[in-house]
């Protein structure tokens, strides 16, 4: 037989080249053993079960756990919530309080304090071309203060008396006739020492201003006297004002 790898031709039988000693035939492939298992594998294998067994226990468990949350929620008896009874309203009269005469008169006369303090403050000399400068100054001040105060006079209350709404009245008119005519004559002294004082004329909205404001301070004067009697405060005359 020829070799398949030398060329040689073999006389002999036997299975290998005479020439050089390969198989002339295909050598037989040897019979592969069964793989046995081994301790390790056992014992892998042995770890893999008892995996799948926990986490099917645990699995089993959460359900269980699950279902009975649920079930406990759903069937937990509820506490009804304690009656609560409706707070009575106030009636208008429990909530606006009745409001006290002598309260809204004192109010009235501490204003009334600082007007008559205002009014000791306006020169003697006014209307007159004397100390024309330093009345002039005087009547700055005066003027501002008795600003301020008609400013004061609409927040103040007198609806607890009888007649409070004729004395609020009287009092509105009082300071802003009063403040007018002072205005008036601020203006009459600056001209003076702009371009020469002549005095205050006989007549002229000066001389109207004034005796605006000497009727309202009158008017209001015999209200205020008669309402502040009965409750010991003090009493005025018109020119205090």
């Amino acid at each position: 037989m020829q070799c398949r790898w030398c060329s040689n031709r073999n006389f002999s039988l036997g299975p290998m080249c005479t020439h050089c000693g390969e198989w002339l035939f295909p050598r037989p492939e040897p019979e592969e053993e069964p793989a046995y298992p081994t301790p390790e594998d056992e014992e892998l294998h042995a770890a893999t079960v008892t995996w799948f067994k926990s986490l099917g226990v645990s699995l089993v468990a959460l359900s269980a756990l699950t279902l009975g949350g649920v079930n406990t929620y759903t069937h937990w008896p509820v506490k009804e919530p304690p009656l609560v009874l409706p707070t009575p309203t106030p009636s208008a009269e429990s909530e606006t309080p009745t409001a006290d005469p002598l309260d809204q008169l004192t109010a009235i006369n501490t204003l009334l304090e600082s007007i008559k303090h205002t009014r000791a403050k306006v020169p003697d000399t006014l209307g007159s071309c004397t100390n024309l400068a330093s009345d002039e100054a005087s009547l700055e001040e005066v003027v501002q203060e008795r600003d301020e105060q008609a400013s004061q006079a609409p927040a103040l209350a007198a609806d607890s008396l009888s007649d409070g709404e004729s004395l609020k009245e009287a009092l509105l008119n009082m300071v802003q006739s009063t403040l007018t005519a002072d205005q008036k004559y601020l203006t009459w002294a600056r001209k003076g020492e702009s371009v020469g004082c002549t005095g205050v004329p006989a007549t002229g909205t000066i001389n109207d201003a004034n005796q605006t404001a000497a009727d309202a301070k009158r008017a209001f004067v015999g209200l205020w006297n008669s309402d502040a009697e009965p409750y010991d405060l003090p009493s005025y005359k018109w020119n205090d004002f």
